[in-house]
């Protein structure tokens, strides 16, 4: 007990062995069975552009199944390229590595351009509520989207543009804050242009300096933007037409927006972001009641990042407010400013205060008892012949459990950095069943499965999409995968020699035929056919 005694003691006074802890165990939260299941269709078009660019050797012009794709820009793909050449691999887990990279420096930038002006406990804890929040710790942190690194991007930016005027440095903030656009350009096209025109002028007349945006320390940082983004489009114009590309990218971003919605959805979008906003990135956001206490209010006014963070995040988030068709992802980088506010008001609430004394305390009471105490279900509720080391994962499970819940009941003014630790716990305990279970049960995994044995067995001959032949690009991926090649659409009539794939629905209409092989792809379990002609 002495030692036990000692070992508390030590902890109290050096709380960075605590928090180095917890931050060890975004590891097992985010890497463990990270490639075990196949891609969905944002994924897969992601992965197949990438597969088309190594294939064809064209890094420059993105195309699907052989043909132009004008949707995106494609340094995420390139960055994606990088993963796959440096690792010699094509799983799914090499190209969801780049989202877990651009998760963790992500919380890192936070960290680091909170520290200085909000102190180290804030900055840590604002940190963790970013990449544990509820949307990013149970979706978008094993999915090998674009929107965690572009997020990562605007966050930057936003803090480039604040502190560089904070300091005078007006060249400096320019040539950055258009460096980054021209990157966040390269990612997803036209949103990172509109964050850009906003926040300046946001901030700027704020500031009551409007009239510094129209100096040549301004031009100069404009011209970063268009030497790299018109290097970019003058080589895609030498292989394909600029027209439609730059159409495309404006359809891409007001398709989401009133300009593409009927009135009713918008109208409606308005009453219910708010509350999307709150659930999907549940549990840090019930720190937002901390913010009817009017000292609180007047604490963050006081503070010059966090007015910042206030302006620039009302004024762009106010595109996404009005926009009906919105995923929660578009929204990540909001999370820093929003919960830089909240963890810092969260911290200056007095400890007799009722939202601390009993709201937050009682909140975090029962997170402690309940997680450990779903453990002790899991037995009743999972079929453990099903799982592979079924008991040997929820000891695991229940050992960090039980270290938490000591931790929680013993280190009082850490309770808001050990929350982090038991919802990395809930994630591990989710990679450990869940996903097997998807494994088991999904129709994808079936789907992958059939498909990948149809590539292997025409492998080493000619196959085509024939002509307008639907198909999920997750399909599309996993043939491409193992043949090693791009599945090119074939526009003329069918000659003699090649596969094709067809629906099997249209067999009939078409010539005398015998059929290699069928699978089925997630188009509403629409089925195609491997055909020849007899």
């Amino acid at each position: 007990m002495k030692h036990i005694k000692q070992f508390f003691l030590f902890v109290e006074k050096n709380p960075t062995y605590l928090h180095g802890f917890i931050i060890l165990l975004l590891f097992p939260a985010y890497l463990i069975n990270l490639g075990l299941f196949p891609f969905n269709l944002d994924e897969a078009t992601r992965a197949v552009v990438a597969l088309e660019m190594k294939f064809s050797g064209n890094y420059i012009l993105p195309t699907i199944n052989g043909e132009f794709y004008y949707n995106k820009p494609p340094l995420f793909n390139w960055i994606q390229l990088l993963f796959v050449n440096a690792s010699g691999s094509m799983d799914e887990l090499i190209f969801r590595l780049p989202v877990i990279m651009s998760l963790v420096g992500f919380g890192l930038t936070v960290f680091l351009t909170l520290k200085k002006e909000l102190g180290y406990r804030t900055a840590l804890l604002a940190s963790l509520a970013v990449i544990t929040s509820g949307r990013i710790l149970f979706y978008d942190s094993f999915k090998g989207l674009i929107d965690i690194s572009f997020s990562w991007l605007i966050y930057l930016n936003f803090w480039v543009i604040f502190n560089n005027f904070g300091k005078g440095r007006f060249f400096q903030l320019f040539a950055l804050s258009w460096l980054i656009t021209a990157l966040g350009f390269l990612l997803k096209g036209l949103p990172s242009l509109v964050f850009q025109g906003i926040s300046l002028l946001a901030w700027f007349v704020s500031q009551k300096s409007f009239r510094k945006l129209f100096t040549l320390q301004h031009v100069a940082g404009g011209m970063i933007f268009m030497v790299i983004v018109g290097a970019y489009l003058a080589l895609y114009n030498e292989g394909n037409s600029l027209s439609y590309y730059i159409a495309n990218l404006w359809t891409e971003s007001a398709k989401r927006t009133p300009i593409e919605n009927t009135a009713l959805s918008t109208i409606r979008h308005l009453f219910t972001f708010p509350y999307e906003f709150i659930y999907n990135f549940l549990p840090w956001t019930v720190f937002i009641v901390v913010l009817f206490s009017r000292r609180i209010v007047k604490l963050i006014l006081e503070k010059k990042p966090l007015v910042f963070f206030a302006i620039v995040s009302l004024a762009n988030i106010l595109i996404y407010w009005i926009s009906p068709a919105i995923y929660p992802r578009y929204l990540f980088m909001f999370l820093p400013p929003l919960f830089a506010i909240l963890v810092f008001a969260f911290y200056q609430l007095e400890e007799e205060s009722f939202l601390k004394k009993y709201f937050f305390t009682n909140l975090s009471h029962a997170i402690a008892v309940l997680i450990p105490l779903s453990l002790a279900a899991i037995p009743f509720l999972l079929d453990s012949s099903l799982y592979s080391d079924f008991y040997l994962k929820l000891i695991i499970l229940a050992g960090l459990a039980l270290v938490l819940c000591v931790l929680h009941f013993r280190f009082k003014y850490e309770r808001a950095i050990i929350l982090v630790g038991f919802l990395l716990l809930v994630r591990i305990g989710f990679n450990f069943y869940v996903f097997e279970d998807r494994m088991r049960t999904g129709i994808d995994v079936y789907q992958k499965n059939d498909v990948i044995s149809v590539a292997r067995e025409t492998k080493g001959r000619p196959l085509y999409l024939y002509q307008n032949c639907p198909i999920h690009y997750t399909s599309t991926f996993y043939i491409e995968r193992e043949r090693q090649e791009i599945l090119s659409r074939w526009k003329g009539e069918m000659e003699q020699d090649k596969l094709f794939i067809v629906p099997e629905k249209d067999r009939n209409n078409l010539p005398a035929h015998k059929v290699i092989s069928t699978f089925e792809t997630n188009l509403g379990f629409l089925r195609l056919s491997v055909i020849e002609l007899e």
